[in-house]
Formats: C-alpha cells, sequence, structure tokens
C-alpha cells in the first residue's frame, strides 16, 4: 500500500501549490500512518473508507 499512499501524497502536494482551499485527502489509505502522513502534508481531514467495508457494522458483504 506504500505505492498508493505516495500517489494519494503526490495528488495533495501538487494541488496544494494551486489552491489555498482546505484539503481533504482519500484515496489508498487504510492505517493510522497512512492517515497521518497525509495530515502532516498538509490535509486537513483524511477519508478512510475501504478498509472498513467487510466490517460487520458495514451490512457489506464479503467479495
Amino acid at each position: 500500500m506504500e505505492d498508493t499512499r505516495q500517489l494519494t501524497l503526490t495528488l495533495l502536494q501538487a494541488v496544494q501549490t494551486r489552491t489555498d482551499v482546505p484539503l481533504l485527502a482519500s484515496g489508498g489509505l487504510m492505517t493510522p500512518q497512512d492517515v497521518q502522513a497525509v495530515l502532516q502534508a498538509g490535509a486537513v481531514a483524511a477519508q478512510c473508507g475501504t478498509p472498513f467495508l467487510l466490517v460487520h457494522e458495514a451490512s457489506t458483504s464479503a467479495p
């Protein structure tokens, strides 16, 4: 997953150079370390979704 996180960080940094609006990072974030990395890189929030699809509370089916 390191490659996916790196792509998210690269995109975050590219967008930061073109806007001053607060940015939310999403995509490839699966661990607390991933979230920490995007927050340290300047995101104001991080969205994690995919890791939670298979938890019982999500009411989704296993693939």
